[in-house]
C-alpha cells in the first residue's frame, strides 16, 4: 500500500455518501480531504461517514482535520462519523481523547446506522 493517501467517493446508505480512505492522513492527504469533504457539505450533503479502515496512520493534521470537519458538520445540523478506524488509529483517539468529541463506529454499517436519516 502506498503512504500517500487514497480517497474514493462511494455509496452509503439513504443518501449518506462515504469516503474510503487508504494509506496515511499526514499534512497534504489530511488538506485534500478536508477539501473533498467541503465540496460535499458545500453541494448539499449534511450526513458523511469516512470509512478509515484502509488508514495506517492519522497525523496531527489529520487528527485536527477529524476535529475540524466534526465541527463544520454539527454547526449545520449534520454528522460525521468515522468507521472502523484500525486498532492503532484507534488506540491514538482514545490516548488523546478525541472519542470524546469525535463520533466513531466500530463498522461501516454501524457508522451508517449512526448519521439516522
Amino acid at each position: 500500500m502506498s503512504d500517500k493517501l487514497e480517497i474514493t467517493l462511494g455509496n452509503g446508505r439513504d443518501d449518506v455518501p462515504v469516503l474510503r480512505l487508504r494509506g496515511r492522513i499526514e499534512a497534504p492527504g489530511a488538506q485534500q480531504l478536508r477539501e473533498r469533504c467541503t465540496e460535499l457539505h458545500e453541494s448539499g450533503c449534511s450526513h458523511l461517514v469516512l470509512d478509515l479502515d484502509g488508514v495506517t496512520f492519522v497525523s496531527s493534521s489529520g487528527l485536527g482535520t477529524f476535529l475540524l470537519l466534526t465541527e463544520e458538520f454539527r454547526s449545520a445540523g449534520g454528522k460525521l462519523v468515522l468507521a472502523a478506524p484500525r486498532s492503532g488509529v484507534t488506540q491514538v483517539l482514545e490516548l488523546l481523547n478525541l472519542d470524546q468529541f469525535l463520533e466513531i463506529s466500530p463498522s461501516l454499517e454501524g457508522a451508517l446506522a449512526e448519521t439516522g436519516r
